[in-house]
């Protein structure tokens, strides 16, 4: 171990989608000799946590509530699958209008007419999906 502690903040850690981000997490952490400490949760929650010090960078999946709380305790931050402004830190983001585009005129150069989206166009990334 080189010291060096890596806190990831997640609210669903299993999975197919929010377990392969944890194990891509898990990888990094160690082909870096990093301790990694995982918490269940919001960010908000993290920062009121007394361990919340004891590590050297958040990463955050995927949950805004007390995102700026959590910045506030001056560590470096990074998002995935969101993106505040506001707190104006890193994110890791999906390009999803393209992907969607991109997927839509594949399913059309195979001859698919009848085509339909699902999904809560609510959240953001799922807004930009639908757009595209």
């Amino acid at each position: 171990m080189n010291g060096l502690t890596i806190g990831a903040a997640m609210e669903v850690l299993g999975g197919e989608y929010y377990g392969g981000i944890l194990q891509g997490i898990e990888r990094v952490a160690r082909e870096r000799a990093a301790r990694l400490l995982v918490f269940r949760g919001t960010p908000g929650d993290v920062a009121a946590a007394p361990f919340a010090r004891e590590v050297h960078g958040w990463i955050v999946v995927h949950s805004p509530v007390g995102l700026s709380a959590l910045a506030r305790r001056g560590l470096p931050l990074v998002t995935v699958a969101y993106h505040d402004p506001e707190v104006g830190c890193p994110a890791v983001l999906a390009d999803n209008a393209a992907g969607v585009r991109d997927a839509v005129r594949h399913l059309i150069a195979h001859g698919h007419r009848r085509i339909a989206f699902v999904g809560w166009r609510e959240y953001p990334a799922i807004r930009e999906r639908y757009e595209g």
